[in-house]
């Protein structure tokens, strides 16, 4: 069973995103030695016979286990998590097995437990506090709660909610993809971190607005046109005065 419908992002096609930057916001390994501190300790594998190292490197289960791409969350707790190398070593084939969700890589990250106060339905995997930034050219242009439904977390403090823009704006500039999303979330001791991030033309809406978000990428695409026809003519109009 699904852990919560989320409606698919509207395709807004961003012909700056070239296919290396939509990589860089959408595989893993990419976008991992970019944040840096920002987000839990990783390792990066291709075969289970590296299962005992990756544990050791992120300092011992429980780990999280995921593809390069996805995970396999829908699945439940313990598709995700491992605490022996014979638990991950399952893992990894599994996801090894998925092509779409690793591409042939398997991250191996230090668990961080979210806040949370429900489980997905028919489910025991935790809807942890999590909140997804849509950011197009350094400007954030949506933010909502990642679960559907009803949930006490999901409302931000005014102080929270300038910590999680701050984060989102600065991972965008770190990975650098023009039309990126940033998933940043709350652990049980109060910390914020960064999940992940992707290419936002293929991430979910989660609980954004899908018109509001229309409306701010359509105004700043708009905005960026008009500077660049202002420069444009102020540069034709130095060069008559120069001729």
């Amino acid at each position: 069973m699904p852990l919560s419908r989320k409606r698919p992002a509207p395709r807004i096609w961003c012909s700056a995103t070239r296919s290396n930057k939509h990589l860089d916001a959408q595989e893993f390994d990419r976008f991992y030695p970019k944040l840096g501190e920002m987000t839990p300790r990783s390792v990066i594998i291709r075969h289970p016979d590296e299962a005992a190292a990756a544990l050791k490197a992120v300092g011992g289960g429980p780990v999280f286990v995921k593809g390069v791409i996805q995970s396999r969350k829908s699945r439940g707790w313990r598709a995700c998590v491992a605490e022996t190398i014979g638990e991950l070593e399952i893992l990894v084939r599994h996801l090894l097995d998925l092509e779409n969700r690793s591409r042939g890589r398997v991250v191996v990250r230090q668990l961080v437990p979210l806040r949370y106060t429900r489980t997905a339905p028919g489910s025991d995997f935790p809807l942890g506090r999590e909140f997804r930034l849509f950011l197009l050219y350094g400007q954030i242009v949506a933010l909502g709660y990642y679960w559907e439904g009803e949930d006490n977390l999901s409302a931000l403090t005014p102080a929270e909610e300038v910590t999680v823009r701050s984060m989102a704006e600065e991972a965008a500039s770190r990975v650098g993809t023009p039309y990126i999303a940033v998933d940043i979330g709350q652990a049980e001791a109060g910390e914020w971190i960064v999940i992940e991030t992707g290419d936002a033309q293929f991430s979910g809406l989660s609980r954004m607005s899908a018109l509001l978000l229309w409306r701010r990428v359509s105004d700043q695409v708009s905005q960026r046109v008009d500077n660049r026809q202002a420069g444009t003519w102020d540069a034709i109009k130095k060069r008559s005065k120069a001729a």
